[in-house]
């Protein structure tokens, strides 16, 4: 499965593949996409064909390469420490030395000026390479010094291959979910998907002696995965009942559906844009959809 991963990013980022063997680096490259295609795993293996002890590697013990990634949802400034020391030492094993930084997205204002200073000014020998999944969230004058690669979401095919047996009668609803990637493949078991559709029995059902019960199951859903994820993976499944009312000319309830995700789709874009209050925001949504 990690193979048929690898060769489907092979075949759109020949231009990287080219950099690594012919060892013509930038001194520092952007890799662009969205979480959980496989960005770090790939360029590991692409800085493992230069290296001599790749191994090594593997198990993040080479001395010539370095790999920061966030911790908690963040790169602080106290997470770039080990840099500026690391990167003026001469290579140890090879003849050159990476610095990988994974989740750039993570890494806020004041630590991308400080990685800045050794982005202007690199020590010899050193190439650096950035990964994020989200260009913008780099700072204007680190992103313009960077040379950017740009992944793609995974096909359906390739998502296939990671889902777990048993999940046959649920493909398209599980493609739907994860959109072209693995990021949120641990929480897509039988046992969650039945807990979500439960949610979805009780929201559609209108009952107001079923809200505790709602929130209980959603609590408990909360617990295997992110908020976000979780509100993103209701509203989908709503999408296919909006659609199977329709279908059956139910027309009422599938409005009232409607209205109620259009407010938790509105709640997800604030949860990216915004420091909000979830639980009270979804709250307020659910209570009103009930009452009304």
């Amino acid at each position: 499965m990690a193979n048929n991963l690898y060769e489907f990013h092979k075949t759109s980022q020949e231009n990287l593949i080219n950099l690594f063997k012919e060892k013509k680096i930038s001194r520092t490259i952007a890799v662009v996409g969205p979480d959980g295609v496989g960005k770090k795993d790939f360029l590991l293996d692409l800085v493992k064909l230069r290296f001599k002890k790749p191994n090594k590697i593997d198990k993040n013990i080479h001395p010539d390469c370095l790999i920061i990634d966030s911790t908690d949802g963040k790169i602080l400034v106290e997470d770039l420490t080990e840099i500026n020391s690391w990167s003026i030492k001469a290579p140890f094993e090879e003849i050159e030395k990476i610095l990988i930084i994974n989740n750039m997205q993570d890494m806020n204002v004041v630590s991308q000026n400080k990685l800045l200073k050794i982005v202007e000014e690199p020590p010899e020998k050193l190439t650096i390479i950035l990964i994020s999944s989200n260009i913008d969230s780099l700072i204007p004058t680190l992103r313009s010094r960077t040379l950017q690669f740009n992944f793609k979401k995974l096909p359906d095919s390739i998502i296939l291959d990671f889902i777990h047996e048993g999940l046959e009668n649920e493909h398209q609803i599980i493609l739907n979910l994860l959109d072209g990637s693995l990021r949120n493949l641990k929480f897509i078991t039988q046992s969650n998907l039945s807990l979500i559709n439960n949610c979805v029995d009780l929201i559609v059902s209108k009952d107001f002696s079923s809200l505790d019960k709602l929130n209980e199951l959603m609590e408990e859903l909360a617990k295997e995965t992110n908020t976000f994820f979780l509100l993103y993976s209701i509203s989908n499944l709503i999408n296919f009942r909006v659609s199977s009312l329709v279908s059956n000319n139910n027309l009422e309830n599938s409005h009232n559906l409607i209205d109620f995700n259009e407010g938790l789709l509105k709640l997800l874009s604030e949860i990216k844009d915004s420091n909000i209050n979830i639980k009270i925001s979804l709250d307020e949504i659910i209570l009103n959809y009930f009452l009304n």
